[in-house]
């Protein structure tokens, strides 16, 4: 049974059920963010945040925060045609919620992170680079946690996971984010079989006497990991 490597880090899975199992119900924030830019906090136009208390397998979920904001830089074209977050649409978004305009004044969404544990999303490190504050926290890709080779898009990897997709919805951050939690609570209810499969140790000698449902389980997280075809 081939192992699975994956090409941005050595034991992501690992890793990622080490941080759950440090503390007794850990706290979880799954993340999207959408930005007019690369790296400014000035970027940012909409949060999408959701807290979860990790109790194995399970995923309580504990708030949630979503806003839009204006950017304090001219429009990015090549953003707003991805995002769809046009002025316009902001102001509509906006209307009658008395949020701060600027994303760098809502102090609000720093307590609502304050106390969380880990933070997961779909290629994270490009929320983190906003996020300055969350420097430090642990956190989980769920993009780059899944390739040997070519980074997944969030659609293609929650097809992957038998997950219907609504394509006109993505890059909207509410969707992005169920997308994702989805997407997590999967490798949750198989993170025994995830860790094995990344593991230096040979699957089979480890897989050997499982039951046919066990074997059908680790199929498909293989198909999930792209060791087999599926795309």
């Amino acid at each position: 049974m081939k192992k699975f490597q994956c090409s941005s880090e050595p034991a992501p899975f690992n890793r990622l059920y080490s941080i759950l199992c440090r503390q007794k119900s850990p706290i979880v924030l799954v993340l999207d963010l959408e930005t007019n830019g690369l790296s400014s906090r000035y970027s940012v136009l909409s949060v999408t945040a959701e807290k979860y208390l990790y109790s194995s397998p399970e995923l309580e979920p504990i708030g949630r925060f979503h806003r839009f904001y204006f950017s304090r830089e001219p429009e990015n074209p090549d953003a707003i045609q991805v995002n769809g977050l046009t002025r316009e649409r902001i102001q509509q978004e906006r209307e009658g919620k008395g949020w701060p305009p600027y994303f760098d004044e809502d102090y609000e969404f720093l307590e609502f992170c304050r106390g969380i544990d880990l933070v997961v999303g779909h290629n994270i490190h490009f929320d983190l680079k906003f996020l300055p504050f969350l420097k430090g926290i642990d956190w989980f890709c769920t993009m780059k946690s899944h390739t040997s080779g070519k980074f997944p898009s969030l659609e293609r990897l929650a097809r992957r996971y038998g997950i219907r997709v609504h394509p006109e919805k993505l890059h909207q951050g509410d969707y992005d984010v169920a997308l994702t939690v989805q997407i997590l609570r999967r490798i949750l209810q198989d993170i025994e079989i995830y860790i094995v499969l990344e593991s230096a140790v040979d699957p089979l000698k480890k897989l050997s006497t499982l039951s046919r449902q066990d074997e059908e389980r680790i199929q498909e997280v293989r198909k999930r990991l792209s060791l087999e075809e599926v795309d």
